[in-house]
């Protein structure tokens, strides 16, 4: 059985949902707070995310942001409100669809935190196709940048690295890095920047590399 492994963020769902919380909503909660400009308080927002780098798991983490904008008590009604945001790519549930009927194991390899990643796998029954979901930050503490966490994956999978393929947004954490330790990685381009054997511009092609392995 081929396991085929999935991020979530820029994947299977779109950035809306995070663009509007960290890049309008959480700035305009900290502009109204300090009494400054929007176009201010996001410029500040967006060096301190930078700062961070994706690198971190604070990154993801909504709590340790909202503690150090000086916003706790905003989470709930955030994420109240923005939860409508979220939208699957088009292509995401055919392409599940086609693995499950072709005997696919599918999971999912995110990392967003397990808050996040809940009412995500609830848009359109997403997380109806996946018996294994991981979050780097919230399970093992980690992301994606180092190779334990992709060899920690395999383990719990019960598979060898070869036996598991993966496809994500991020050329570093879901392509170099799990292709290091020998998983059939792919990176998802959807702009269509990148050329190469290993690169696929949607996860209908990604379906059809698997398939014809």
């Amino acid at each position: 059985m081929k396991v085929v492994s999935f991020d979530l963020d820029d994947t299977l769902a779109d950035k809306n949902f995070d663009d509007a919380l960290w890049h309008r909503e959480i700035p305009k909660l900290y502009a109204a707070k300090r009494g400054l400009p929007f176009e201010e308080a996001l410029a500040f927002c967006e060096a301190a995310y930078d700062a961070e780098s994706d690198k971190s798991i604070h990154w993801y983490d909504i709590n340790y942001w909202l503690g150090e904008f000086g916003l706790v008590g905003e989470k709930q009604k955030l994420i109240a409100e923005l939860r409508p945001l979220v939208r699957l790519f088009p292509d995401a549930l055919p392409c599940l669809a086609r693995l499950e009927a072709a005997g696919c194991r599918l999971a999912i390899v995110s990392n967003a935190t397990r808050e996040f990643m809940a009412f995500k796998l609830e848009a359109d029954g997403l997380g109806s196709h996946f018996g294994d979901v991981f979050s780097m930050t919230s399970d093992f503490k980690i992301v994606k940048k180092d190779a334990a966490a992709f060899l920690g994956i395999c383990g719990r999978l019960n598979a060898q690295p070869s036996q598991v393929w993966h496809v994500g947004d991020h050329y570093k954490f879901d392509y170099e890095v799990p292709r290091s330790v020998g998983i059939n990685a792919f990176y998802l381009d959807r702009k269509k920047e990148k050329k190469g054997e290993f690169v696929v511009h949607d996860l209908n092609e990604f379906a059809d590399r698997v398939l014809g392995c």
